[in-house]
């Protein structure tokens, strides 16, 4: 899985930098960065608010304000909050074992980008449209048994109706223009989340 980067900047073309490691937990919206270079964490100390760039290699990206809250001289960590334009629920859709076992087989970049085509269309429309592209998904998946086909559906169906039921409906409020803008925003963040439980930071502070 690709590992999640991070450009910090005062929005200044004269200065930013990378840091060493960087975590936004998203039980609570803290996180930590550790700096690899005194010049850029003494600068960094001199600033409580600072915006982060965050960004996959596959170019789905957001970006973040940040308030450093605390300090850690010696070991060159700053602690802080931060601010996302995007909604609390879609910490709510993310379930470790369902994403894990879809990412295996398909593009989770792929079932948003449709699924975020799907809720475009009328309602009469919408459920046979849906089914469709539900067995669409799996249909060509050569490595796999029925049973397995079977089972990647169901895991499928159950995020993609959490996505719909509770990212769109509550978090967007239904507005279709929105969730689109944010598109690049949400797969950014679905795989950050995936990657924190991986290697085991989803706590951070």
């Amino acid at each position: 899985m690709d590992i999640p980067m991070h450009l910090i900047t005062i929005k200044n073309p004269d200065w930013f930098f990378s840091p060493s490691e960087m975590y936004f937990g998203y039980i609570i919206r803290t996180g930590k960065c550790i700096i690899e270079n005194r010049g850029d964490f003494e600068f960094l100390t001199k600033r409580k608010q600072l915006s982060v760039l965050s960004f996959l290699p596959t170019n789905e990206k957001i970006e973040r304000e940040i308030t450093i809250n605390s300090y850690d001289p010696k070991n060159m960590i700053a602690y802080f909050q931060y601010k996302e334009a995007i909604p609390y629920e879609i910490t709510q859709i993310y379930k470790h074992k369902i994403i894990s076992n879809i990412f295996k087989y398909c593009s989770l970049s792929t079932i948003i980008k449709q699924l975020n085509n799907l809720i475009t269309l009328e309602k009469e429309f919408f459920n046979n449209e849906y089914l469709e592209w539900l067995d669409g998904v799996v249909r060509y998946k050569n490595k796999m048994n029925s049973d397995e086909k079977s089972k990647l559906r169901t895991l499928i169906n159950i995020f993609s109706n959490s996505y719909i039921t509770t990212l769109y409906a509550h978090g967007y409020h239904y507005d279709q223009a929105q969730i689109k803008r944010d598109e690049e925003k949400i797969i950014y963040k679905l795989y950050e989340m995936k990657y924190l439980n991986d290697i085991g930071m989803v706590k951070i502070i």
